[in-house]
């Protein structure tokens, strides 16, 4: 677990909050309980540092035996799978569960978390991006996540490909940093 947070810490480091926002979140469990309930919400920025600070935190809470199933583990799950989109698959598995027409809305949701996804997540470097894949890989033993395999494995496949694609960006353009 400590490489994990290592990762997260090293490759967020020079992430800043929005200074208007003020205050400090790192430490104060109650606070990103509450941000980890709300992360559909967070702007751009505020993704940006937050999200390394909540992942964080679920792995302490592991650790320490506190992660309990209720708590929003499974929503930050989902947050960092939002992008990985709707297959057919899915289609066929909500119209037969739900119907057509909750299949079709299923549908259009996960096209507009897609888009959302990409304006919160464009700005992640390779290495920030391969923090997260290392955090879901240390994740996916996790009791809250037993029944969500699927999620993890879509997500780490999400987020490999941004770093991939990070790193070609700063292979095409050396002077660019990460």
């Amino acid at each position: 677990m400590a490489d994990v947070v290592d990762n997260l810490k090293k490759a967020f480091k020079d992430v800043r909050l929005c200074k208007s926002r003020g205050g400090s979140v790192s430490g104060n469990s109650r606070v990103l309980a509450q941000v980890a309930e709300d992360i559909f919400l967070l702007s751009r920025q505020d993704a940006h540092f937050l999200l390394p600070k909540i992942l964080q935190w679920l792995c302490e809470r592991h650790a320490d035996g506190t992660l309990l199933e209720r708590e929003p583990a499974l929503t930050v799950l989902l947050f960092v799978n939002m992008a990985t989109g709707y297959t057919d698959e899915d289609y066929e598995m909500d119209q037969q569960i739900a119907g057509k027409r909750a299949a079709k809305y299923a549908k259009k949701s996960a096209l507009y978390l897609k888009k959302q996804a990409e304006g919160l997540f464009g700005g992640f470097s390779a290495n920030q991006a391969a923090a997260i894949v290392d955090w879901l890989e240390h994740a996916k033993s996790w009791k809250p996540y037993q029944a969500h395999q699927g999620n993890i494995t879509t997500a780490q496949r999400y987020w490999r490909s941004i770093a991939d694609r990070r790193r070609r960006e700063l292979a095409d353009n050396p002077t660019r940093k990460d």
